[in-house]
């Protein structure tokens, strides 16, 4: 009898779970409708993880459009073994094809009050931001660019492994408050070069593709390879969105970085961002800067 309670009780098998099972489809095309079908595909996979479940990206190229922000991930693995595009969207019509997320373009991926949460695998993040640049810098946007990955409110994060390319805005953003973070062996690029040239037609210059902005405490960076023209982390004050008890978190602390390479980049900045007028809200606690 007691063996069979054991059985009843015991936890299930993590599992592999691809998103092509939940219907998404390799390929380069830029078409919207394929594009949206791909994002909900990696949306349904994720939501069907259990506790240890491993969502694999396989190893060929799906363009995607968000398809909804992700709440509550509880010890699961996205697995990058490909590449996640961003859809493409035409000058003009991004507000048609992408969704929003509080008032802004939604991120590629968004992660949101989750809890031990590794995205991983040798793969690669294409936000495909050219587009973006241009209708930024022609002022013909209304809202906020996406960014590749947001993770906001989480705690016990790992991101390693992955290579981040040509976001529209931020390529990481750990925001509201993020606990014990540790972002490893990750690469993002950024092409300078477009940028620069569009340089020459507007006023303006970098395009806020921050390499990495943190808002939270206890993160560890690096290992990490970044050539954006931009920040390449951004230590910023923790916002003042409430956490899951209703209180304002507090301040950004304990912030590590080391072993970083840099070849197009502004450096870090610390601090330049703040909550409130009234508020300054960078802790200065064992955080280390190493190149």
């Amino acid at each position: 009898m007691r063996m069979l309670f054991a059985l009843l009780w015991a936890p299930a098998a993590a599992r592999e779970l691809s998103i092509t099972d939940f219907g998404a489809v390799p390929g380069g095309a830029n078409n919207a409708t394929a594009a949206f079908e791909n994002g909900k595909a990696l949306y349904d996979a994720l939501r069907a993880a259990r506790k240890g479940d491993v969502v694999v990206v396989p190893s060929q190229r799906f363009v995607m459009v968000p398809y909804a922000p992700l709440y509550g991930l509880e010890h699961v693995e996205l697995r990058l073994e490909g590449c996640l595009a961003a859809y493409e969207p035409p000058q003009g019509e991004h507000a048609k094809v992408w969704p929003f997320y509080l008032g802004n373009f939604e991120s590629l991926i968004t992660i949101h009050l989750s809890s031990h949460v590794t995205v991983s695998g040798g793969g690669a993040l294409d936000g495909r931001g050219h587009n973006w640049w241009v209708a930024f810098a022609r002022n013909k946007l209304a809202s906020k660019r996406p960014m590749l990955l947001q993770i906001d409110g989480s705690t016990d994060i790992v991101v390693r492994d992955i290579t981040m390319l040509d976001s529209p805005r931020f390529n990481l953003y750990l925001g509201s408050y993020c606990k014990r973070v540790l972002v490893e062996r990750v690469t993002i690029l950024a092409d300078w070069a477009a940028q620069a040239a569009l340089q020459k037609s507007v006023p303006m210059f970098p395009f806020n593709t921050d390499g990495i902005d943190v808002a939270g405490r206890d993160v560890t960076i690096r290992d990490i390879v970044v050539s954006n023209y931009d920040d390449v982390v951004a230590v910023k004050a923790a916002d003042l969105l409430s956490d899951k008890t209703g209180a304002v978190p507090g301040c950004t602390q304990n912030v590590t970085i080391y072993n970083t390479t840099v070849y197009r980049g502004a450096g870090l900045s610390i601090g330049s961002v703040h909550p409130s007028p009234l508020k300054p809200c960078v802790g200065v606690g064992r955080g280390q800067l190493l190149y």
